[in-house]
């Protein structure tokens, strides 16, 4: 089996557009964090359907919405020897799709949701030379599930993540159901063994749906990270789109919802929104799984919203959505919310591009953005020397890349 961690501490030619810097400390160690966009295409979207970048494949996806991207550590085998592993960069990636209904009234008019897979190659290993073979999307044998793989899910599938444990994928995503008249999401698992999978046809059918994994009693859960660690017996999960919660499991397939009041159904939390004076006072969703800094601590992205008064075209939208982190303590057995030795104060990560505010003053994308003023992180993946590639959407339309670096003094 080839594993794609051929990302060794890539110190290349990237040219990055700036974003926030944070200082803060921790004990006796001092922290910098900064989040910087990868300058792919002239500040265009690295994957989309627009057709904007004259001879690129990867903005040519025949589905009109392509967003909610996963990173993914393996791509089969017979993908790889297509190119040059040695000199390129051969990354998947999960992505939601989403075209409009046969008869839409606007651009908001969606449909059933599916979750893809793709890969990206980046030529001699440059982070600013990538491309999505998007047109791969509409391949039948590279849908990994959707409305039609499963009753429990037929009005969609949604917002992957994903962690490789020894040879298998474990794919976290929502499914979208009815109950009654009220529409209902629930946090799902589907898994891969890759210990026999050669052949993009063997990828599709290696898929296997285990259905929702938080209690019965919780009507709405979705978007989740897992903590993974090998020398412990019990792994947590933190899931969640208003506050983040604690699941737990010992195989990676059943889980325990953690209650602190099973009679009220008020369950145990990481975190929560704070006042209105903060980024993050509509709501907190999972990022995806939290990943270790080199001073044993753990990283733990997380998307959030703010009511905003920002003029778009979707109607009654008022919410921005940013990034925030925690850093998790990396000597503490059980993960709980005093677990939690720092979180942002402020955004790490805001809309600023076009394509990522896609409000009144962004020219063409004021009229292309499902979603307006959004950008949200579930998949990423470390390069070394704790620099972080990181896979975004914005405006639940489209994706770019971009990269953290964290130095630790």
């Amino acid at each position: 089996m080839i594993k794609l961690f051929i990302f060794i501490a890539l110190i290349l030619n990237i040219s990055l557009i700036k974003s926030n810097e944070l200082k803060f400390k921790i004990s006796e160690n001092e922290y910098t964090i900064t989040m910087e966009r990868l300058n792919n295409n002239n500040n265009l979207p690295l994957l989309d359907s627009f057709k904007l970048q004259p001879n690129n494949p990867s903005d040519e996806s025949s589905w009109l919405y392509n967003y909610n991207v996963a990173y993914c550590p393996f791509v089969p085998p017979e993908i790889i020897k297509q190119y040059n592993p040695t000199n390129d960069l051969i990354f998947g990636a999960a992505v939601r799709v989403q075209n409009l209904t046969n008869n839409p009234t606007n651009i908001y008019s969606v449909g059933p949701s599916s979750i893809v897979f793709t890969f990206a190659v980046c030529e001699n290993q440059d982070l600013n030379n990538c491309k999505f073979n998007a047109t791969n999307l509409s391949d039948p044998d590279y849908l990994i599930t959707g409305p039609q793989s499963s009753d429990f899910q037929y009005i969609g599938a949604e917002d992957p993540r994903i962690v490789m444990v020894d040879q298998t994928i474990y794919m976290y995503y929502t499914a979208v159901n009815m109950n009654g008249t009220n529409t209902r999401a629930q946090l799902s698992l589907a898994t891969c063994d890759t210990s026999s999978v050669l052949t993009m046809q063997d990828f599709k059918q290696c898929w296997k749906l285990h259905g929702p994994i938080i209690d019965e009693s919780v009507f709405w859960s979705k978007s989740a990270g897992l903590l993974y660690r090998e020398d412990q017996e019990t792994q947590y999960l933190f899931y969640g789109d208003t506050d983040i919660f604690i699941a737990t499991t010992q195989n990676l397939i059943n889980y325990s919802t953690l209650f602190i009041n099973e009679s009220t159904l008020e369950r145990e939390t990481l975190f929560t929104t704070r006042d209105s004076s903060y980024f993050d006072s509509v709501l907190v969703e999972s990022g995806p799984e939290p990943l270790q800094l080199s001073d044993g601590n753990w990283l733990y992205l997380y998307n959030s919203g703010q009511q905003v008064t920002t003029p778009n075209q979707k109607p009654n939208w008022d919410v921005q959505y940013n990034l925030g982190f925690v850093i998790l303590n990396g000597t503490d057995q059980q993960l709980n919310s005093n677990s939690i030795l720092y979180r942002s104060p402020t955004p790490l990560f805001s809309p600023t591009l076009n394509w990522e505010l896609c409000d009144d003053d962004s020219s063409f994308w004021s009229t292309h953005g499902l979603t307006p003023l959004v950008v949200f992180i579930e998949g990423w993946t470390p390069l070394g020397n704790d620099q972080f590639l990181v896979l975004y959407q914005g405006c639940d339309s489209v994706i770019g890349t971009s990269l953290i670096t964290v130095k630790i003094n």
